[in-house]
């Protein structure tokens, strides 16, 4: 009776803990399908050590199956269930030849099998960040699979920049020194807002009209007429007055930028008098994740009790904790090609240190492709050849994972993002020399053990330039003094940050408003196209570990509010590249010398 009332139990706390861990990742769990779960297991718990473990292995073969919308049917669990059952009969096959070896060591390996190192997520696939109304509690929507990619509605539009609002306005609310309304009257703040101790109260556009006094707006910084800008909220839209406004810290500001804006209304009425703008305020990856009650956001399969065991595993494998990236590698330059094979070699010459991954960006071709008539046998051809190259090198065509993101000039849909990974018809013939080969989106999302890695190759500083807003520099003397108010350090955005660098180069602005934005593509859909329906995909919420920028413009390596932001440089030209070791959580850059 004893053993029945435990198995009843184990049973209801298994079933309470599947409908929970479902829902945490916004899908629905039909009472057929639960109870075909709830029966495998039963049938099968002695070959699982608890049922939180067989828990765990559901959740990990769910991951691994494309499900049509958010209900979990019964057609669906009997195919993971059958794969679940694969499994099971290996394990145990494999535990009954360890156990005639008398090797332990072989069965630990065997049950973490399942705890990857290295995971390349597909981005197309990652789940949409929501809110409930006038709530802050997180929840993920799991992402519906549809014939098209161009497929969703208008309205699609509308809801991508709603969100994004949404989730820049609740980070910029969580910030001690702002509030969304104020409790004072507009009177006697005319003078000097914003002192030491006074919190910044956030003003809706629509109740600007006929107030006085310093305000402080958040919204899309627009342009709705020629030469003239707006900032837009949900509830309306102010026009600005540019003409003393200050950047009140160092990074770009752009047109289509969530921002923060303070001043005050004119006498006319007319437009919103702007003394100082800002990026809305950082957080830290921890601070969001306590936020989001860990929930992940990120995509892929990662649950929280995973952790521990990938910092143990990541500390066993200390040697092959690296990532090489590498950008604009083209295949049909040959002093390109025997640079590359030059780093292979390098990369390679202690065979205890071969690097977990090469990520490698394109273009792939020194021209846009379809330009000549044979670019389709072109391009296969030199993937062929690159995979020769690399099969020269055992070690790493054995124990080297190589993945592949197209550029902008690669076979694609022009310069829409995200971008699809490179057909498989172009890499077969390198597949037969390379182990392990992942064709990735663009941009890619990468989880190196704990670390999280998301590359974008794109030419991001040359679309930013063309689209920074005309506003002077915090170094440039405002004709307004009266009304000068640094809103950066009021909301405690950390400036020591960027005091030890009086003026930042360009692509170090660059980093901070795309950090700041939360998003890879701050821009006008016309400067940078985005398919609606997949913007999560451009989402850096929260803080990823590396953020890798992969573009034509000179290497660097920069660490931002612990985000190390790095650009390996084109190979092509410079032959530079970037490694990443994740135990130092350090950047280094690198550079192929030429022979002599």
């Amino acid at each position: 009776m004893a053993m029945d009332k435990d198995g009843n139990s184990n049973r209801v706390e298994l079933q309470r803990n599947l409908i929970r861990s479902c829902r945490q990742r916004g899908i629905s769990l039909q009472r057929d399908s639960l109870q075909s779960i709830l029966d495998f297991y039963m049938a099968h718990q002695e070959e699982f050590e608890t049922h939180a473990h067989f828990q765990k292995q559901v959740m990990l073969t769910l991951a691994k199956l494309s499900i049509d919308g958010a209900v979990l049917h019964l057609n669906a669990v009997e195919e993971m269930l059958e794969k679940l059952r694969y499994d099971v009969i290996s394990r145990v096959n494999e535990n009954q030849e360890h156990k005639s070896t008398g090797n332990p060591y072989r069965v630990a390996v065997a049950r973490k099998s399942n705890i990857s190192a290295l995971q390349v997520i597909d981005t197309m696939t990652v789940p949409t960040l929501a809110f409930e109304v006038d709530r802050e509690l997180p929840s993920l929507i799991p992402f519906q699979y549809s014939r098209s990619p161009f497929s969703s509605s208008a309205n699609k539009k509308g809801e991508l920049w709603r969100a994004r609002y949404d989730l820049l306005l609740r980070r910029t609310l969580r910030n001690p020194g702002l509030s969304i309304q104020s409790t004072q009257s507009s009177k006697g703040r005319n003078k000097k807002s914003g002192s030491q101790g006074e919190k910044l109260s956030l003003t809706k556009s629509e109740a600007l009209l006929g107030t006085s006094g310093i305000k402080t707006i958040f919204g899309l910084l627009c342009s709705v007429e020629e030469g003239e800008w707006f900032i837009e909220d949900p509830f309306g839209i102010v026009k600005l007055d540019l003409s003393v406004a200050r950047i009140q810290d160092c990074g770009l500001v752009q047109e289509n930028n969530f921002v923060l804006a303070f001043g005050e209304m004119r006498e006319d009425a007319l437009a919103f008098l702007v003394h100082g703008i800002c990026h809305p305020p950082l957080e830290t990856r921890e601070e969001s994740n306590s936020n989001l009650r860990n929930l992940n956001v990120f995509g892929g399969y990662f649950e929280n009790e995973d952790y521990n065991a990938l910092l143990k595993l990541e500390e066993s494998a200390i040697s092959r904790n690296s990532l090489v990236f590498i950008s604009e590698l083209h295949l049909d330059n040959t002093h390109a090609t025997n640079a590359f094979y030059e780093l292979l070699k390098d990369v390679s010459s202690d065979t205890s240190q071969v690097p977990e991954a090469i990520v490698i960006c394109g273009n792939f071709l020194s021209w846009q492709f379809g330009l000549k008539v044979d670019d389709i046998d072109t391009l296969q051809a030199l993937f062929l050849k690159l995979g020769i190259m690399i099969g020269r090198i055992p070690v790493l065509a054995r124990k080297c994972t190589f993945v592949l993101i197209p550029g902008p000039t690669d076979p694609g849909l022009g310069s829409i993002l995200p971008r699809a990974p490179i057909p498989e018809f172009l890499v077969s013939g390198m597949r037969k020399h390379v182990t392990h080969l992942v064709l990735a989106p663009n941009p890619a999302r990468i989880r190196l053990y704990t670390h999280t890695i998301v590359v974008c190759r794109d030419e991001m500083m040359q679309k930013c330039a063309r689209h920074i807003v005309p506003i002077q520099s915090e170094s440039i003397e405002s004709d307004n003094e009266q009304h000068s108010f640094d809103v950066q350090r009021h909301i405690g955005c950390r400036p020591s940050q960027v005091e030890h660098l009086p003026v930042l180069e360009q692509s170090q602005k660059l980093v901070q408003c795309i950090l700041h934005q939360s998003h890879l593509s701050p821009l006008p859909f016309r400067a940078s196209p985005v398919l609606w329906q997949h913007d999560q995909a451009l989402w850096l919420y929260p803080l990823p570990n590396v953020l890798v920028l992969a573009d034509q413009i000179q290497s660097f390596a920069w660490n931002y509010f612990d985000c190390n932001a790095l650009n390996p440089g084109s190979f092509a030209i410079e032959r530079s590249y970037s490694i990443y070791n994740a135990s130092s959580r350090s950047t280094t850059s690198h550079r192929i010398q030429p022979r002599q």
